[in-house]
């Protein structure tokens, strides 16, 4: 059953709907939030459209005769939410899914506490005392139960299926948020940003900041998660940033070319939707233009003969290493990875320079190749924060393949 659930409550609710209140099976119109819930459906449905592939996600993907995960018996939990799979006791992934919303909509009716922590924070405090008291959550191998690392992985994941289709934001109710601040807004040209994948950077950046321009950086673990990205393009709220020139520095790989697409993809995504506009309403936007710095003519011939021959990687990543040939040509061709750390500080600030003049002249196309963008729905799976993550800084393995190019003709 799908929204339909709230008949009753909502206008224009059928007779037919209103008659299955009378279900024996737990009812959205028994539970304390139904008020709450029913006011946020109308808004979601209005913002985001009833013909909308994400409203339409939303109605297959929520469990709406689920009773209150959080007093429900470990018999109704099974019941409720089996799985398909073989060996595999409940669907873990629609059961996540559903404890999310319900946790979002408990704290917006003040039933519930905001987490204020990050998505480690909601695992504590939700989602494994729910699997320990209902005893699903596998001490050593026991069949059946689910794994630690797969229920946290999906409760990740369930959380970013959300966030990508623009349903809610980690800053907002649940009010999830990163402690690890590793950018600066510019003061005097906020417009151009400054990208290292390496937090040994940082010192670089601030540097840039205050000998070259007052513009914006970022020293980021590799690829930033994208609870990070919220929080930095809200400090763009004020409408003052039109276009992000972003220029950046990751190592010579195809793991340093992916994490500048999905860089790309997530702060064009978030440039959609930066802040509503407190006098029209209107949403604040930025567009997004990133280019790729680092280059093979950058290191020395000594840096790539101690290079990593990357033919000699696994089959599995192979597709992405034809691909990100292909699109940055290697060493001369060849698939030679190369670390941002050998290039020195001198030559390194030589090439900041150079970078922030171009930006500020409008010579970027000329100077350097840019980042083609991606469709954004091909990443949704990084659309998460790493606190849980083993590999957090990373492009993880299972997602290799070669990203999907999207046309984009905008200017600045």
């Amino acid at each position: 059953m799908f929204l339909s659930v709230h008949a009753a409550k909502i206008p224009g609710a059928s007779a037919e709907a209103s008659r299955m209140d009378a279900s024996d099976k737990p009812r959205r119109e028994n539970l304390p939030w139904y008020e709450t819930e029913a006011k946020v459906l109308r808004k979601l449905k209005a913002d985001l459209g009833e013909e909308s592939k994400a409203w339409k996600w939303l109605q297959r993907s929520v469990h709406w005769d689920s009773p209150d995960l959080k007093t429900a018996t470990t018999e109704q939990v099974v019941a409720e939410f089996p799985s398909t799979a073989k060996g595999q006791l409940i669907n873990d992934a629609r059961l996540l899914r559903t404890m999310v919303w319900q946790s979002w909509i408990k704290i917006q009716a003040k039933l519930m506490l905001a987490i204020d922590g990050n998505l480690r924070s909601f695992w504590y405090q939700v989602v494994k005392p729910f699997y320990r008291r209902h005893n699903l959550l596998e001490h050593g191998r026991s069949p059946l139960k689910s794994t630690g690392d797969a229920t946290a992985d999906a409760m990740n994941g369930a959380l970013a299926d959300f966030v990508s289709r623009r349903i809610f934001e980690y800053g907002g109710a649940f009010q999830f948020y990163s402690a690890d601040v590793f950018w600066q807004r510019g003061k005097d040209q906020p417009r151009i940003l400054l990208f290292f994948e390496k937090r040994g950077m940082y010192e670089l950046c601030k540097w840039a900041y205050k000998n070259i321009a007052r513009i914006s950086y970022m020293a980021s673990r590799g690829q930033p998660s994208f609870l990070e990205l919220e929080k930095f393009a809200k400090d763009f709220a004020d409408g003052r940033v039109g276009t992000f020139i972003v220029g950046g520095f990751p190592d010579w790989d195809p793991f340093g070319w992916k994490i500048m697409e999905e860089l790309d993809a997530k702060l064009r995504f978030l440039g959609e939707r930066v802040a509503r506009d407190k006098k029209t309403g209107e949403w604040i936007q930025f567009k997004v233009k990133t280019y790729m710095l680092t280059a093979a003519k950058l290191f020395s011939e000594e840096d790539i003969a101690s290079g990593d021959d990357l033919t000699f990687w696994p089959q599995s990543f192979q597709s992405m290493i034809k691909d990100w040939v292909e699109k940055g040509g290697g060493v001369n061709g060849k698939p030679i990875a190369l670390s941002i750390d050998a290039i020195p500080p001198p030559k390194m600030k030589v090439q900041m320079e150079r970078f922030v003049e171009y930006a500020q002249g409008g010579q970027m196309d000329s100077k350097y190749v840019r980042i083609k963008p991606i469709d954004t729905r091909s990443i949704r799976h990084t659309f998460q924060d790493f606190s849980l993550d083993n590999d957090r800084y990373r492009i993880h393995p299972r997602h290799l393949e070669p990203s999907i190019l999207i046309d984009d003709t905008y200017d600045i």
